[in-house]
């Protein structure tokens, strides 16, 4: 679920300073934003080009994906 696995990764991977915490478009500390940009964040973190810095593992790449897969709930 978003609550339990995929937050904390956005929050502690992407919604940083210099990144998607309102200095740089889209703004990942709005769900909505987020929700919006889900297939995008999907690609971009399996092919490992997000973050930046790409430090995700495979666990956590596999839960954004299967996140997202099963429609990218806010639950």
């Amino acid at each position: 679920s978003f609550d339990t696995s995929v937050s904390s990764i956005i929050e502690n991977s992407c919604a940083i300073n210099d990144c998607h915490n309102g200095s740089q478009f889209p703004d990942f500390r709005v769900f909505k934003n987020i929700h919006d940009n889900a297939a995008q964040i999907k690609a971009l973190t399996g092919d490992r080009s997000m973050p930046q810095d790409g430090t995700l593992t495979q666990t956590e790449i596999d839960m954004i994906a299967c996140w997202v897969d099963d429609g990218a709930l806010d639950n």
